[in-house]
């Protein structure tokens, strides 16, 4: 996967696919997705993220490169560290996602983290910049099995295939130019000093040191930043 085409999976996912998600379906889980505390590594939860991304990676047949990228990205992000070594999330994926999802799998997860499975299929089905026949199956499989109503889901995925076809483009550049104002940083940085800007803010915002009345915006400017350096780091 090259440069330009990096960075606009990365603005897919995070300026289209979650807010679509979070706007169409937010309304089962009460608003917007907050997860208490992230999912521990080899847990119940954990383990479906991988199921999910590897029924998504293997929906017509062939893992492509550009899937497990997207695997990668799409975990860090759910995950909510960017400093995930990729050989850690691969290994993990082959170890825990190796097996076909099925209903049960849903039983006694709460509606938050079944949206975040949802975000995480699609997100998986865009790294190539398109969703295909067989990944709509398995998609409506595993969002009919966590609660989702299809029409909404496929609304979904329409309105992505409308917006990305129209905005493509603009929505790159205005992605950057987001990603340097949330950062306070100028354009073409280095990775060094976008690193290093991010380390900052990350500390310096993280929700954990907000008071209890200001945690939620505080959490929502953390995910802020954390997508904007997902997106400089996009282009390196």
């Amino acid at each position: 996967m090259n440069v330009t085409s990096l960075l606009l999976v990365l603005l897919i996912y995070f300026w289209l696919v979650r807010p679509l998600i979070r706007r169409m379906v937010g309304g089962l889980s009460g608003g917007g997705v907050h997860i208490g505390g992230r999912p521990q590594r080899g847990g119940r939860e954990f383990q479906a993220i991988y199921i999910v991304a590897n029924e998504i990676a293997h929906a017509d047949d062939k893992e492509t490169s550009q899937e497990l990228n997207a695997v990668v990205n799409v975990v860090r992000a759910v995950m909510g560290n960017p400093g995930i070594p990729a050989e850690v999330i691969i290994n993990d994926y082959r170890r825990y996602g190796n097996k076909p999802w099925k209903p049960e799998d849903a039983s006694g997860l709460s509606m938050q983290f079944r949206q975040l499975l949802l975000e995480v299929a699609i997100g998986v089905a865009v790294s190539d910049l398109k969703i295909t026949q067989s990944e709509r199956k398995v998609i409506s499989h595993i969002a009919a099995t966590l609660g989702f109503d299809p029409a909404r889901v496929k609304l979904i995925i329409d309105e992505y295939e409308a917006k990305i076809s129209r905005h493509a483009p603009q929505r790159t550049r205005s992605a950057l130019e987001f990603a340097y104002n949330k950062l306070g940083l100028r354009p073409g940085a280095t990775p060094r000093e976008i690193k290093k800007r991010y380390q900052q803010l990350a500390m310096k915002h993280h929700p954990d040191r907000a008071k209890p009345e200001e945690r939620s915006v505080a959490t929502e400017n953390f995910k802020e930043i954390g997508d904007a350096y997902r997106i400089l780091k996009g282009q390196y």
